[in-house]
């Protein structure tokens, strides 16, 4: 283990918490993994993926932001706030509902807009913004880019 592994390790002991991290420096494709094989929920942190490729789709001409959206229970997800608290059926704009997605962490309206975009879709625009390098894997199980 690193210095920082050790770190990290000591720290989430003394706290008594579980974690993960994983990070990808972008121009090298270098990366640092504590526990990346632990299965982790991504929290709210993929909304901004979510929100970014909804601009490019409505850039693309393929979302209207005006197009009105009716939310009822049949697209209802589990969640703290926004829609999810709803108990009549909601409608907004597109965006308005990817304001709710951002603002108030909206579980319903990242759900309906992840699913009107369309994972393949996502994944393309996450590949154009960031392409992973070809990786290869070395000792410890990380992965580096090829030829490093």
């Amino acid at each position: 283990m690193t210095w920082l592994e050790d770190s990290l390790e000591q720290i989430a002991d003394d706290a008594a918490v579980e974690f993960t991290v994983s990070a990808r420096h972008l121009g090298t494709g270098a990366r640092f993994d504590v526990r990346a094989d632990v299965p982790w929920t991504a929290g709210s942190t993929y909304k901004l993926i979510v929100a970014a490729a909804w601009l490019e789709a409505v850039a693309e001409g393929i979302a209207d932001p005006r197009r009105r959206i009716l939310i009822d229970e049949h697209v209802r997800r589990d969640g703290p706030t926004g829609l999810s608290l709803s108990d009549d059926p909601v409608e907004l704009s597109y965006r308005d509902l990817v304001r709710s997605m951002l603002i108030v962490s909206d579980n319903t309206a990242a759900h309906w807009i992840w699913s009107d975009l369309g994972a393949e879709y996502i994944q393309e625009k996450l590949n154009t913004w960031a392409p992973m390098p070809q990786a290869s894997s070395t000792p410890g199980g990380r992965t580096s880019p090829a030829g490093n």
